[in-house]
């Protein structure tokens, strides 16, 4: 998807959300995830390392980890 998409998608899915509609997303956009979604899981290799409000998840050192690396994570 290109950027114009994300947004329309994003759209989308926040005005079902607002209507009462729960949605299951799977989704590797990360930025995309942070702008839509008020509740994400953070998987690696099939195990769930974080969960919670996307703001405090993608901060999660074992989710930083797993996704941008070690050396990132104590940089």
């Amino acid at each position: 998807m290109n950027q114009r998409e994300r947004g329309e998608i994003s759209t989308l899915l926040k005005e079902l959300r607002d209507e009462g509609l729960t949605q299951l997303l799977v989704e590797h956009d990360v930025q995309m995830m942070v702008d839509t979604c008020d509740y994400v899981f953070a998987m690696n290799l099939g195990t769930v390392i974080a969960q919670g409000r996307p703001e405090d998840v993608v901060r999660d050192p074992q989710v930083q980890e797993a996704y941008l690396g070690k050396k990132f994570r104590h940089a």
